[in-house]
C-alpha cells in the first residue's frame, strides 16, 4: 500500500476569495483550482525526477559493489596464471570496473557517505 501524503497549498493575495465569511475555505473559482492542480503536478514531477535519480544511483552502487565483490579473488587467480603482481591485476580489474560503470571508487564511497549521513 502507498504512503499516505498530504497536501499543503499556501494562497496569497490580497483578494482572497473566501467561500464563507469565516474565511474557512476558498471559493471553487476554477482558475485557482487549475493553478493549484498545476502547481501540484510540477511538484509531483519534480519529486519523481528526484527520487528516479537516486534510483540509478543506488543501482549503480549495486553494480559496483557486485562486481567489486570478486575483483580480489579474479586478481589471485590471474596472478597465479600470469606471474605478473596481484595489486596490478586488481587496480586493473577496479579501473575497467570504473570505466564500465561510469563512475570512480571515490564517488561512491561519496554517495555512500551521503546515505549514511541521512539516515542519523
Amino acid at each position: 500500500m502507498p504512503a499516505q501524503l498530504a497536501v499543503i497549498i499556501h494562497i496569497c493575495s490580497t483578494k482572497v476569495p473566501y467561500a464563507s465569511a469565516g474565511k474557512e475555505a476558498i471559493a471553487e473559482i476554477p482558475e485557482i483550482e487549475e493553478e493549484m492542480k498545476l502547481a501540484l503536478r510540477d511538484a509531483a514531477r519534480k519529486l519523481r525526477l528526484y527520487l528516479s535519480r537516486k534510483e540509478r544511483e543506488l543501482e549503480l552502487l549495486n553494480k559496483y559493489v557486485s562486481l567489486a565483490k570478486y575483483v580480489d579473488e579474479i586478481a589471485v587467480s590471474l596472478s597465479a596464471i600470469t606471474n605478473v603482481e596481484r595489486s596490478k591485476i586488481a587496480a586493473s580489474l577496479y579501473k575497467l570496473i570504473e570505466n564500465k560503470l561510469g563512475t570512480t571508487a571515490e564517488e561512491i564511497a561519496k554517495y555512500v557517505a551521503s546515505i549514511a549521513g541521512n539516515k542519523e
